[in-house]
């Protein structure tokens, strides 16, 4: 009897020979310390940002100036401005919070290192200008008028200007800052009311005092009147006697004034 036919043998040859596997799992194994560098890198940047943040907000200059000159020493950062002129979803900036809270210096650190210091918010178009005069610093807006780029009469969504917000802010020194820097005095909200009108209103007597010597209008109206009008009926005693010799002063001079004006700016 013939002994049975032994079964053939099959060769199993591997998709990919030992050097192929070997050069696939150095390509693996690079792109994975790649991805983790890349996640290291971003990690210190969000880092870096974040200590930014907290610095304008508690007035750390100190913190901005390391910041700053860590970034000079990390040739892997290409850009200042990625780091220390960050903006929020609502576009607010460093700079910007460093002058709504009256951090001048933290505020001049950053624009030296090139952050922009007149970007205006997403919400309600402030600028660091309008920021520091609502917040009665007059440091900060002594920076920020020292800057090329910086809009005087830049104009919020409800038409205010930085010199309304220091007049409703009752800060005389913003107000005397702003107007020597040629700040149009009678401009109008969208109200219609004025920084004579804002300030008289809420009883700020010294800062009515240096709009009407800047020539401030007298009867210019809001929907509630002048600014004799809005003081009388809110009882500002002071800015009344004050508005009151100021129109006895102006006589027919001021009478023959127009009772608006151009508001092309708006």
């Amino acid at each position: 009897m013939l002994p049975a036919t032994p079964p053939p043998i099959f060769k199993v040859t591997p998709a990919w020979d030992d050097e192929e596997v070997e050069h696939f799992e150095f390509g693996y194994w690079e792109r994975e310390e790649r991805a983790k560098k890349v996640r290291a890198f971003r990690i210190k940047c969000d880092h870096l940002r974040a200590r930014v943040w907290e610095a304008v907000e508690h007035g750390d200059d100190n913190s901005i100036f390391l910041v700053i000159k860590h970034v000079e020493k990390d040739a892997n950062i290409e850009s200042m401005t990625d780091i220390i002129d960050p903006v929020t979803a609502d576009g607010v900036t460093p700079v910007y919070k460093a002058c709504r809270y009256g951090h001048p210096e933290c505020a001049r650190q950053l624009i030296v290192a090139g952050a922009r210091p007149s970007r205006s918010t997403k919400t309600g178009s402030l600028t660091p200008l309008f920021g520091a005069a609502m917040g009665g610093h007059p440091a900060c807006i002594e920076l920020l008028l020292k800057q090329r780029d910086v809009r005087l009469e830049h104009r919020t969504t409800n038409g205010r200007t930085a010199l309304y917000a220091a007049a409703e802010g009752g800060n005389r020194r913003c107000v005397e800052l702003l107007i020597e820097a040629k700040a149009e005095v009678n401009t109008r909200r969208k109200d219609r009311s004025t920084p004579l009108i804002v300030a008289s209103y809420f009883g700020h007597v010294e800062v009515v005092e240096v709009l009407l010597n800047a020539g401030a209008r007298l009867k210019l109206k809001d929907e509630d009147g002048t600014a004799l009008t809005n003081a009388m009926r809110l009882k500002q005693t002071a800015v009344v006697e004050l508005l009151q010799a100021a129109l006895k002063e102006r006589g027919a001079l001021e009478s023959m004034e127009v009772d608006d004006v151009s508001d092309e700016s708006m």
